[in-house]
């Protein structure tokens, strides 16, 4: 499907790739929140990849603000992201400075959509992932 193709071209991409991190920008996630919130088939095929353990999701600005949540909400989408592939799985980036807003603002309405979670969750959102994918940064 639409999102395999975006990670390796087939079905087999997160099997056959098992030793290489797949970090998933933030345009995969605005596919998925928007076939949930209009209930495409396509949101399924979205929760599917979180079968590729390897398989990391960036959260950006677009992502946490959009111009419309339809019948949704940060907590009934961002909430079903972290039940299907975990917290440690997902790394927010503000995508500075070419993100409109400065960092304080960017940052502030992402934790504010995240609001939400456990404070375990936003560590690794806000943090831990990152750590993990950079590790320079852990030190």
């Amino acid at each position: 499907g639409f999102f395999e193709q975006r990670i390796g071209g087939n079905s087999n991409a997160g099997t056959d790739h098992a030793a290489q991190i797949f970090p998933f920008d933030g345009y995969a996630i605005e596919c998925g929140r928007r076939t949930e919130i209009h209930n495409h088939a396509g949101a399924a095929e979205f929760f599917e990849l979180a079968k590729y353990k390897q398989l990391y999701l960036k959260v950006t600005p677009i992502n946490v603000t959009p111009k419309s949540w339809g019948k949704g909400n940060p907590e009934s989408f961002f909430g079903k992201v972290i039940d299907t592939f975990g917290a440690a799985r997902i790394g927010w980036g503000s995508n500075f400075p070419n993100s409109v807003g400065t960092l304080s603002e960017i940052l502030a309405a992402a934790r504010k959509a995240f609001s939400f979670a456990k404070e375990s969750d936003q560590d690794w959102i806000f943090a831990k992932t990152a750590e993990v994918l950079y590790p320079v940064l852990a030190k």
